[in-house]
Order: C-alpha cells, then sequence, then structure tokens
C-alpha cells in the first residue's frame, strides 16, 4: 500500500488548501501528483496563506530569498505551482525560472495558464524583484495573461523574456509597462 498522494488527493487536497487560512507551509515532496494535481494546488495556493512549500523540483522555506530553478525541465503545471506560493510569500526577492519548457508544446488557453497564475502572484506579491522567465518558449497567451498581473506590481525591478516565442505586438504592452513601472526589461 502507498502512501504517497496522486492526482485525485492533490485535487482533494487544493479544496481544502483555499479555504484553510492557517496553513502557511506544505510539503509535497515524493508524490506523483503530476500536472493536474500541481496545477489545481497552484490554483489553490493564490488563495491561501501558504508561504513555504517543499516539493520535488525546489523548495521555498523562510530562509530562501533567492530561488534558481533554471533548466529543471518546468512545465506549464510547475509554473502555476511556484506562482501559487510566491503570490503570499513575504521573503523571495529573485526567482530565475530561465530555460525550462513552460510553453513547450501547448497552446491557447493551456498556454496562458502560467501567465495568469504568474500574474496573479505579481499583483500581490510585494518583494520580488528580479525574474527570469528567459528561454521558456513563452507564447502570445502567456505574454496577454502576464502583462495583466504586472500591471498591479509595485515592486518587481528587473524582468528578463528574452528567448522566447513572443511577438513584438504581444511584448508592446509589456514594453510600455515596464517603461512607465521603470523595470529593467530583457528582451
Amino acid at each position: 500500500v502507498s502512501s504517497k498522494l496522486a492526482v485525485v488527493d492533490a485535487v482533494m487536497l487544493a479544496g481544502v488548501i483555499s479555504t484553510n487560512g492557517a496553513l502557511t507551509s506544505l510539503n509535497i515532496k515524493d508524490n506523483s501528483i503530476e500536472k493536474e494535481g500541481k496545477t489545481a494546488l497552484g490554483n489553490a495556493l493564490l488563495k491561501s496563506n501558504v508561504q513555504f512549500m517543499v516539493c520535488d523540483e525546489w523548495s521555498i522555506t523562510q530562509e530562501t530569498l533567492s530561488l534558481d530553478v533554471s533548466g529543471k525541465k518546468l512545465a506549464a503545471a510547475d509554473a502555476v505551482l511556484l506562482a501559487g506560493v510566491i503570490s503570499t510569500n513575504g521573503a523571495l526577492t529573485s526567482l530565475n525560472m530561465s530555460n525550462n519548457s513552460i510553453n513547450a508544446d501547448i497552446n491557447g488557453e493551456e498556454a496562458a495558464a502560467p501567465g495568469k497564475a504568474l500574474a496573479d502572484a505579481l499583483a500581490v506579491n510585494t518583494v520580488l524583484k528580479d525574474l527570469d522567465l528567459s528561454g521558456n518558449f513563452l507564447k502570445p497567451p502567456f505574454a496577454e495573461a502576464f502583462a495583466v498581473g504586472l500591471s498591479a506590481n509595485g515592486a518587481l525591478a528587473s524582468l528578463d523574456l528574452s528567448q522566447n516565442d513572443i511577438p513584438a505586438e504581444e511584448m508592446g504592452p509589456i514594453e510600455r509597462l515596464c517603461e512607465s513601472k521603470q523595470i529593467a526589461l530583457r528582451k
């Protein structure tokens, strides 16, 4: 008998997390929750008070000021999960998510989901200064969703969106926002 969480368990846990105001830390290491479970948990975390988390790919504790998850083959669901934690985290000032696969092999609404989750997190995060999303196959739906949260953020000082698949017309709103907010943009 396995005591590991499966996708269905993660989805049920997500329902509990979004309504539990006391939970501030979560450990989901060594489980088999797959992309559906990660997405459900990430979306629930966006509505929770969880600030610290340990999973197979990364860990954010009270002492984590900088997190480098570059080249870890993170996909869209991983970005949604990470966004859920950074939305309420008050310590993380630098996040390097470069050279992953956040938008690889997906399009449309599925490609927008990590952009929306990161946008929602940025809209309420008051400490993250540096965000590197370079080399992630990011597409127009991601950029459109991401721009919304960027407009509400007052902390970000540096943003790297270089080496992605965002055409100039979709990059325009992000460029204008970065210029107006004095965010150093690398495209």
